[in-house]
């Protein structure tokens, strides 16, 4: 997995990698050090970990010294599935974003898992049948999801 310097121009602050488990935990922290040589000091390395895998959990926990941030989903990122939030060890919360589908109706539930924060992406998008545009963010849903993770801070 290369190229990810070239998403380092200035004012990026961080990389998010999406990658399929690599197939051990040294493959895995071999990918976060190469990202981290290719995109340099003052960008971030975030790594997206698929806890509905087997090997999520531990994964998660040994990336915590590697990686700037955890981005917790389920599967490989982009299905709008959730996963059990439960599975989330308590060591990694405070190192991760919670992701996977979560909306407005969601949101204040996935804030009560504990996590730094959540990954808003597919939960707060037109759905299909939405014509030309699904998949485009809802500004309605944002607003209700900001305006639910305002009240929970306050």
């Amino acid at each position: 997995t290369r190229g990810w310097a070239e998403l380092a121009f200035d004012g990026i602050h961080a990389v998010q990698v999406h990658a399929r488990y690599q197939g051990s935990i040294e493959a895995e922290l071999e990918l976060v050090d190469a990202v981290r040589n290719e995109v340099g000091d003052g960008v971030e390395v975030w790594r997206a970990v698929s806890m509905t895998t087997p090997e999520g959990a531990q994964t998660a926990t040994a990336l915590l010294g590697s990686v700037d941030k955890l981005v917790l989903d389920a599967y490989d990122g982009g299905s709008g599935a959730s996963f059990d939030w439960a599975d989330i060890p308590e060591e990694v919360k405070d190192h991760a974003l919670l992701a996977g589908g979560i909306g407005p109706d969601s949101v204040a539930d996935a804030l009560r898992a504990g996590c730094l924060g959540v990954d808003l992406n597919s939960g707060v998008e037109y759905p299909s049948t939405a014509g030309q545009w699904a998949g485009h963010k809802d500004a309605g849903a944002l607003r209700r999801a900001f305006t639910t993770i305002r009240n929970f801070h306050t």
